[in-house]
């Protein structure tokens, strides 16, 4: 009975991850969070950011798929281990896709973020 639970529960988790919207705060969970922000030209399109905590590791994937006509900066905060917040930009250029994993002293993405620049 132990493992049919475990499996059961395994199954949920990956349902959830495929199908469960997120809010932009995230714990360091290893279900994938997915969020999407309206973009500004064409004005019926969107961003659509993925991230996810590596299983059993200490970095985060992020993907992400931009139907946007203009690029988009998409704004990262990062808890480490200690408790430390630390913020980083990357910029998705327009109507382009892309994953990269933050492998350095960041522990997993707590907030994202879609605007128009990294400065400000």
């Amino acid at each position: 009975m132990k493992t049919a639970i475990c499996v059961l529960g395994a199954a949920a988790t990956l349902a959830f991850g495929l199908t469960g919207t997120a809010t932009a705060a995230v714990n360091a969970s290893e279900t994938a969070q997915t969020k999407t922000w309206k973009c500004q030209k064409p004005q019926d399109k969107k961003i659509k950011v993925t991230w996810e905590r590596a299983k059993g590791r200490n970095w985060t994937w992020l993907s992400y798929v931009s139907n946007c006509s203009e690029p988009k900066a998409i704004w990262l905060s990062f808890k480490n281990t200690a408790g430390e917040t630390h913020r980083r930009c990357m910029v998705a250029k327009p109507k382009s896709s892309g994953r990269k994993a933050f492998k350095d002293r960041y522990d997993w993405i707590s907030k994202v973020t879609v605007t128009n620049t990294c400065f400000g």
